[in-house]
């Protein structure tokens, strides 16, 4: 399974930016890392494998320059006699194949296998171990193979994680006692590299929820040490949930004109950019003026409203995002007093539309709508009014869009990944303004927020998935990035790229938009991408 980083992007892109960073050499590869193992490399027991293997989290750490693959086999043996020979997978033939210029194997687990105490399950397991002679030769002959291959491939041999105690046969003291004094003797002989993965891992049972397979936290910390031996420190700090949301993966953002707009997702992009230049991001921001979830739409609206399931799935086939972030709520009480005919519509529509993109195997990611400002709004209409819209809203409609966010926010995580509030933050910014100046708003209509508005919106995501923003007064922080010129590029590559989008999945807004075909858009969106890449790697900062 291909892990890189590059590996999300379209092959066009990829290219073109490689060569343009000088990345391609001139045998045309950037720098191969081959990680070969058993289930544990290969990611059992861990959630949303494509970000959480100790492969992924290395691909990561290591940024563009490395194109790192995950050859991993669940329940494969080193010894040819066991049940199931790494050397007779697919995926051995691809790891030389693939030549790679780094080695990191970790072999064992399974050959440990036997019938006696240490193991639970061991009564019904093979016996791979009684071929415990072979071990060693059949080892360094692997490393020969690779080094056949790529004679300057640099090899690094792990020591087997411990077990708690093991199951299905796969035995700790086996392991401790016998197989890792055999590691290290195949290091000696062949001159590779030793990691030490089960000195670390010790005296932590709580890693390892089925004795055998580590779990999120287990495999970061085999990613930091085997990261640490390939480069001699510690690797980059990366926020866990914005890496396994937002960084080296598909992100499709959805929403009402507030997300058209977008602003909020350009900032996101900006900050990400500035702080993390070694990653990569592949934002598609489609949201859609007038849309719902609920699929209300008020009498005096000039057409129906547009919902977002009309066009959900084909967004989702589309696109393939590994996550979505989907901000609701705005639209969908139809500027009216609250009713439970309503909140049941927005509440069925937000568990409905997360059914579907779990159904897709993506994350899901969901924003609480922003206040609702009746200041700058000439006609509020109170509750007794006999009708409400857009242009005529409900003078505290605000209190519906906080009773949306109170709900979103109890949802469970099986329900949503991550639910981020926008309302209270922005809501107590405004209160905070207003105290100091009574006309103040962020908002002309009292619907769609300024630049400063979204500004705030962008710093409560990333502070939600852990990445550090400034914390300093937001006007200024505001004139500081409309004044860089990264943040002016990623504005232009968002707003270009989220309109070929748009009309490419298709929409209906009193009429049908639809257009054929995406890839203009995406090779000027690459074009872009190369741009925004070489000013943000030549420049790159941390934000304070």
């Amino acid at each position: 399974m291909i892990i890189s980083t590059r590996s999300i992007f379209p092959r066009v892109f990829w290219v073109a930016w490689l060569s343009i960073a000088g990345l391609i050499t001139a045998s045309g590869a950037v720098t191969r890392v081959a990680c070969v193992g058993d289930s544990i490399t290969f990611g059992n027991g861990v959630r949303d494998r494509p970000a959480n293997t100790w492969p992924a989290r290395l691909a990561v750490w290591f940024g563009p320059d490395y194109e790192v693959r995950n050859f991993g086999v669940s329940g494969a043996t080193l010894l040819s006699q066991g049940d199931r020979p790494y050397l007779k997978q697919h995926a051995y033939a691809e790891a030389l194949n693939f030549k790679p210029d780094i080695l990191v194997m970790d072999l064992g687990a399974n050959d440990s296998k036997h019938p006696g105490d240490g193991s639970l399950d061991a009564d019904q397991a093979v016996n791979n171990w009684q071929y415990q002679t072979n071990y060693v030769p059949e080892y360094e002959a692997m490393i020969t193979a690779f080094r056949r291959v790529n004679p300057a491939v640099k090899v690094y041999v792990c020591l087997p994680t411990p077990d708690y105690p093991g199951r299905w046969g796969i035995n700790d003291k086996t392991i401790r006692e016998e197989m890792i004094p055999l590691v290290r003797q195949v290091a000696k002989d062949s001159g590779a590299a030793v990691i030490d993965l089960y000195t670390p891992l010790s005296g932590h049972a709580e890693l390892f929820p089925d004795a055998v397979h580590p779990n999120d936290a287990g495999t970061k910390l085999m990613a930091v040490e085997i990261y640490r031996a390939l480069t001699g420190h510690a690797p980059p700090p990366v926020p866990d949930l914005a890496l396994r949301l937002l960084m080296n993966r598909r992100v499709l953002w959805l929403g009402d004109s507030i997300t058209q707009d977008g602003k909020y997702v350009s900032f996101v992009e900006y900050y990400l950019d500035r702080q993390f230049p070694g990653q990569n991001f592949d934002f598609i921001s489609i949201g859609l003026s007038s849309e719902t979830v609920s699929g209300l739409s008020e009498q005096a609206h000039p057409f129906p409203r547009p919902c977002v399931f009309e066009r959900l799935q084909r967004a989702l086939d589309a696109a393939s995002p590994a996550t979505v972030v989907a901000c609701y709520g705005m639209n969908d009480g139809i500027y009216h007093p609250q009713s439970g005919e309503r909140m049941q519509a927005f509440s069925d529509g937000i568990r409905r539309l997360g059914g579907a993109v779990q159904t897709a195997g993506a994350q899901f990611i969901l924003l609480t709508p922003p206040p609702f400002d009746p200041l700058p709004v000439k006609t509020v209409r109170p509750e007794t009014a006999p009708d409400f819209s857009y242009r005529n809203p409900f003078t505290n409609y605000d209190s519906v869009l906080a009773d949306y966010g109170r709900w979103e926010l109890g949802l469970p995580v099986n329900d949503v990944r991550v639910v981020v509030d926008l309302h209270a933050p922005l809501a107590q910014y405004l209160a905070r303004q207003r105290v100091k100046n009574p006309g103040f708003s962020f908002t002309k209509d009292g619907i769609h927020p300024s630049a400063l508005g979204h500004l705030l919106m962008a710093q409560a995501i990333l502070r939600s998935l852990g990445v550090a923003v400034d914390g300093g007064a937001p006007e200024t922080e505001l004139k500081r990035i409309e004044a860089d010129p990264l943040f002016k590029m990623v504005c232009e590559h968002r707003e270009n790229r989220s309109s070929g989008w748009l009309g490419y999945v298709g929409y209906t807004r009193d009429q049908t938009v639809k257009t054929g075909s995406v890839d203009e858009v995406e090779n000027a969106a690459a074009a872009w991408q190369m741009k925004i890449d070489d000013m943000r790697r030549s420049s790159a900062r941390p934000i304070p």
